[in-house]
């Protein structure tokens, strides 16, 4: 929480790490408190913006610095099938992103959506259609859907569908805590 972290503006360094989890409006002080004791930093906040991202990264000038919009394995391994079964299916197949969590999310699409995106289309040759709504004409040939759901206590829910000619191929990976 705000209060604990501006906590950090009084401390020295007391620990080998920071676990941050937190949300973008934390950067400012973690960012300080990097600076100021090069505690290494282990990031899974979503969110942020590139500038903020930028800033994050710069970070490992002072740190070691990592990064990841999720840590959990099964995306991990989601990332890895996806980078290979893509360069097999595109660009003959039309790809759309769902993603699910609870409704007190505050990000959308989620970091764990951008990342599935990243791995399906490594270079950004893509174009990103967040929702679809209303006389928006037909699908582009090179675009990436990209639809995000809040609601309940859903932990996460990540759904990669590739739509061909007469098939379609899903991919889905369901967390049931965070």
């Amino acid at each position: 929480d705000l209060d604990n972290i501006s906590q950090l503006a009084a401390m020295g360094k007391t620990a080998d790490i920071i676990l941050d989890f937190s949300n973008p409006s934390t950067l400012s002080q973690v960012e300080a408190y990097v600076r100021r004791t090069g505690t290494a930093l282990l990031s899974g906040t979503t969110g942020y913006s590139d500038e903020q991202m930028n800033r994050l990264l710069a970070l490992g000038t002072y740190a070691p610095v990592l990064h990841s919009g999720n840590y959990s394995i099964g995306i991990a391994v989601f990332q890895r099938v996806l980078q290979q079964i893509s360069t097999t299916l595109l660009p003959d197949f039309d790809v759309e992103i769902t993603e699910t969590h609870h409704n007190q999310k505050i990000d959308a699409p989620s970091g764990t959506a951008l990342m599935l995106r990243d791995a399906v289309d490594p270079k950004g040759e893509m174009t990103t259609v967040y929702g679809r709504q209303g006389a928006v004409g037909k699908r582009g040939a090179k675009e990436i859907g990209m639809h995000s759901l809040r609601g309940g206590t859903v932990a996460g829910v990540h759904t990669v569908s590739f739509f061909g000619t007469d098939e379609e191929f899903q991919i889905t990976h369901r967390a049931t805590s965070r």
